[in-house]
């Protein structure tokens, strides 16, 4: 049974002709990801531009490759790109900044982001009862609320890129001709 908060996060979904359920595997195969990554340190270097310089490049690129994904692409295509993606070094600011955002969401941004650090971004998190404990929620309120927190997390995320992708057509530095649908 959809809640009301699951409601409106599929309607902002929907604002930007986005499945809800494409957006949330998104959000929780990258989440899930960047976990596993933290923990093992597997991160695909071949492709890191590694001078400072270069950085606004790579988060053009990464973030016109995310906009393309999420609008539809197959697994694999999804498993390269979140690996190239969490091997760069700001990745973890744009996590944590989409995470704050989330928190200030009335009624269910702290709770939210509980679940969320408490799920993927701790490096030991909670398991069982103790997860749900720390919640404030049961276990079957815990899934359902986690599968809002990551459809939040996916949209949050596709709106920031999307806006930083708009400002770059603005200001000049993407062709308004290659602009993403």
């Amino acid at each position: 049974m959809a809640t009301k908060d699951f409601d409106w996060i599929s309607e902002m979904c929907r604002q930007e002709v986005l499945d809800p359920k494409r957006v949330k595997n998104s959000g929780e195969y990258l989440l899930g990801s960047y976990f596993k990554a933290r923990r093992s340190r597997r991160f695909n270097t071949s492709n890191i531009i590694s001078t400072v310089k270069d950085v606004p490049a790579e988060k053009r690129k990464i973030r016109r490759e995310y906009l393309l994904l999420i609008k539809g692409a197959t697994k694999k295509d999804h498993k390269e790109f979140v690996w190239e993606a969490l091997s760069v070094s700001w990745i973890d600011e744009k996590i944590q900044m989409i995470i704050e955002e989330i928190a200030g969401y009335e009624d269910v941004g702290e709770l939210y982001k509980t679940i969320l650090v408490e799920t993927y971004l701790n490096e030991k998190p909670l398991k069982g009862d103790a997860l749900y404990r720390a919640c404030g929620v049961g276990r079957s309120a815990y899934f359902s609320r986690r599968s809002e927190a990551c459809t939040l997390f996916g949209i949050l995320t596709y709106r920031y890129a999307k806006r930083r992708e708009d400002e770059d057509v603005a200001t000049g530095l993407i062709d308004a001709t290659t602009r993403l649908a």
